[in-house]
């Protein structure tokens, strides 16, 4: 069987990966020194004198006991010098057994750990051997001890295509892979960079998640075609009705902008099922994203100047990206149009595209009414709107929408946002 793996709950790799190898190898380090030292002594003891055999027998007693954990004390006489110096292979001796101890007790403690978490882990050495695995790993790849190469485990050829990629290039990748039984199985591969461990893998299945995930989706799709047939009827029937002058315009009027209205929801609902499912009608293209941008704040100023609101562009020029025109174009109209709306009037909105180092940065920043804290949370989630007398038009979905764009590019979407002072949502493409 396969499984699959979040990081949920685990720290961070580098973390766990050193804690494993003091665990393991510290105790032994320690060891090597003192014998070392004590075989130096030895060997000296044994230059200086003809007697220093019955030094090195003691020596090599004490050593026997170090290595068996049995107390021990090295009573012999000899000058003031060497006694002191036996006594001081009794403390190390001490220290050492302490030492062995504590690493053990934290050995013992991780493999605890590992071996109680709800899903598989696996630690690989450079030839993709399983040097470290728990019970939840042997069960899911249907083995019963380390030391295999993993391949052997695991045949999946999503996934051997995967574990050469990140050895080669050293980046952590997530993945599902979809077994015949039609189970899913979430796999995430990253990095140790240890000489010990040098790829650390979890895994859990994400059978019941990836089907409601795919509900949710079929809903969304169903629901919005369903809606659009009837939306243009309503729409064709009272552009009829508009053009007889025998019915009120203003009840046409309002049963027009109603169905306008529903027709962005829909519009929404078909945009945020397109960006989660990752499928898009044409193949992504290399974008010059600052003539796009610049392009796009040209449309908004008369809706930001019908409210004395400026709107100030802070775009550097020619930054490439490679993605969907209208997945760009969705996402900024979405953040500016929602920072012009929340903005009251004189207010400024700042758009601003960066590049640097750490990849493109795309900030909004208004000088709106702000959002409370206790709503920040969920603000990204579909149809909630921090409005709940929903005085403010909008269909609810706008920042779900940039949500899902975002998560389709890997980018990270943030937001800060203080009462009276204003709203600032960053986009950071890697």
């Amino acid at each position: 069987m396969f499984a699959v793996g979040t990081w949920c709950g685990l720290p961070h790799g580098g973390i766990m990966t050193q804690f494993l190898l003091n665990a393991l190898i510290a105790p032994t380090v320690v060891l090597a020194v003192a014998v070392a030292a004590l075989i130096g002594l030895a060997i000296v003891l044994f230059m200086q004198k003809k007697s220093g055999q019955k030094y090195i027998e003691v020596i090599k007693n004490k050593l026997t006991a170090i290595a068996k954990d049995e107390p021990s004390k090295m009573t012999i006489t000899a000058s003031d010098t060497i006694n002191r110096i036996m006594l001081d292979i009794d403390t190390l001796g001490e220290t050492l057994n302490k030492h062995a101890k504590k690493y053990a007790n934290q050995k013992d403690n991780l493999l605890a750990i590992v071996e109680n978490m709800s899903f598989a882990i696996l630690a690989l050495d450079e030839d993709n051997r399983v040097i470290l695995s728990n019970q939840v790993a042997k069960d899911f790849f249907n083995f019963t001890q380390d030391g295999h190469n993993v391949g052997t485990a695991i045949r999946s050829l999503t996934f051997l295509n995967k574990l050469k990629t990140v050895q080669e290039k050293r980046e952590v990748t997530t993945f599902d892979i979809v077994e015949r039984t039609g189970e899913v199985f979430e796999v995430k591969i990253l990095p140790a960079n240890t000489k010990k461990i040098n790829l650390l893998i979890t895994a859990q299945q994400v059978t019941q998640i990836r089907k409601l995930e795919q509900e949710k989706q079929d809903f969304f799709l169903n629901a919005s075609h369903e809606l659009s047939t009837p939306l243009t009827s309503v729409l064709g029937y009272a552009e009829m009705m508009q053009l007889e002058k025998k019915y009120n315009p203003d009840f046409i009027a309002a049963i027009m902008s109603q169905a306008e209205r529903m027709r962005a929801l829909v519009e929404d609902m078909l945009s945020i099922v397109g960006a989660d499912s990752g499928v898009a009608e044409v193949a992504p293209s290399l974008l010059d994203v600052s003539v796009i941008a610049l392009e796009l704040i040209e449309t908004q100023k008369p809706i930001a100047k019908a409210k004395e609101i400026t709107l100030k562009p802070c775009i550097e020029p020619d930054i490439a990206f490679v993605a969907h025109e209208s997945k760009w174009i969705e996402l900024l109209s979405n953040l500016i149009s929602n920072a012009i709306k929340y903005t009251p009037n004189g207010g400024k909105v700042t758009v601003s595209l960066t590049k640097g180092a750490e990849g493109i940065v795309l900030k909004v920043k208004d000088t709106g009414m702000g959002i409370p804290s206790n709503h920040l949370p969920r603000i990204f989630e579909r149809f909630y709107r921090v409005d709940k007398s929903r005085s403010t038009r909008g269909t609810g979905l706008g920042l779900a929408i940039v949500k899902s764009i975002c998560n389709l590019y890997g980018a990270v979407l943030s937001v800060k946002s203080q009462e009276g002072v204003g709203t600032t949502f960053t986009v950071r493409f890697s």
